[in-house]
Formats: C-alpha cells, structure tokens, sequence
C-alpha cells in the first residue's frame, strides 16, 4: 500500500476510527472480476470504483469489564502481584494487533501501580485480556490507595482508570470486508487493498 503525503491521511483516519463511534471511508480505483454467470465465466476488467462506506468505530472501547481482580503475592520489587481479567468490547470491525502493552492504574491523580500484557491483538467483538502487574503507591499516596481497598473490601464501586504507558505497536489495519459490502467489485477491489498491506 503506498501512503499519500507521508501517511498524514492514513494516521488521522486510524485515529478517527479509534475514537469515533463511527467514520466513513472512499475506496478509489478500478476493479478486475472474474464472475460466473449463466452465459458461463466472464472477466471483467477495469471497472471503476468509488465508494464511501460508513464503518463502525472503536470508540475509546466503551465497554470494558473486570472479571476478576486478584492479589495474589508480594510483588518481587516490592508491592502487592495483581492479576487482572478483563473483557474489552471492540465495536467495530477492525482488527488491531497492538503486540505487548504497558498500562498505569490511576485513582484519579494518583497512580496506584502498573499492570502489562503480551501479544495482545483486539478482534471484533468481546476480548478477554490477562493482564498481570503490581499496586506498589509511592509514600505520599498510601492514603489513597488505603481509600480504594476499603471501599474494594466493602463493595463500593470506585472508579479505576487505566494510563497506556506505551505499546510496542506493529499497527496494521485490517478490516473485515464481508461486513462492508457484498458487490464483487468492491470485495475484489478490497482484498487487493488487504493483500497490499500485508
């Protein structure tokens, strides 16, 4: 795939789609079909191609879920080892492969440890992430870190964000064509565009 004006336009669309609910897209070219007919195989060169899809977007992954939190053992460098499962619902129909991932995890302003995954690719649809890691607050934090095990203890929902530290990220893009369009012109066109990328 060659990237116009240095991947400017490819890098504000992946952010668009990242964020947004949704984000259309123009596929531009032309088109070689092989189609089976009743008059038997035709092959159709040439045929021109302009479309604009809408597609779903990821959305900042509106829903994600914690289905276990566990606190295992010391943590070797100090703290407390904690083993998270969660579920990460990816609204579109894109699929990321975002490789190994470091996240913060911040009450408020505070950051109460850091948790990491490997391998990590997001597909459509529910994904279940292992992510394992440490709660080690600095000195001046114990306070809050003290407020969010009492209310975790005592069943009280308290708000935990989560910071990316960084991704060691290989993005590529890929979407999945059958749920864009069904003509044979744009499929045949859209694999081109996959097999290009890959």
């Amino acid at each position: 795939m060659y990237f116009y004006e240095n991947g400017t336009n490819w890098s504000s669309f992946v952010q668009k789609f990242s964020k947004r609910s949704s984000v259309s897209i123009t596929l531009i070219g032309k088109s070689n079909v092989v189609a089976g007919t009743a008059l038997g195989v035709l092959h159709l060169k040439d045929i021109p191609l302009n479309n604009q899809v809408l597609l779903n977007g990821i959305n900042n992954f509106p829903n994600v879920k914690i289905n276990s939190f566990d606190l295992p053992s010391n943590y070797p460098s100090g703290g407390i080892s904690l083993a998270l499962s969660t579920t990460l619902f990816n609204p579109s129909i894109g699929t990321v492969p975002i490789g190994d991932m470091a996240l913060d995890l911040m009450v408020g302003e505070t950051k109460l440890g850091s948790v990491f995954a490997t391998g990590v690719t997001i597909v459509p649809g529910d994904n279940i992430l292992q992510l394992t890691g440490y709660i080690n607050p600095a000195a001046e934090d114990i306070d809050v870190a003290s407020s969010f095990f009492s209310a975790y203890i005592q069943g009280i929902d308290t708000d935990v964000a989560v910071q990316v530290l960084f991704f060691f990220f290989h993005f590529f893009f890929f979407l999945h064509p059958l749920h864009l369009l069904t003509s044979p012109s744009f499929l045949s066109f859209f694999f081109f565009f996959l097999k290009k990328i890959i």
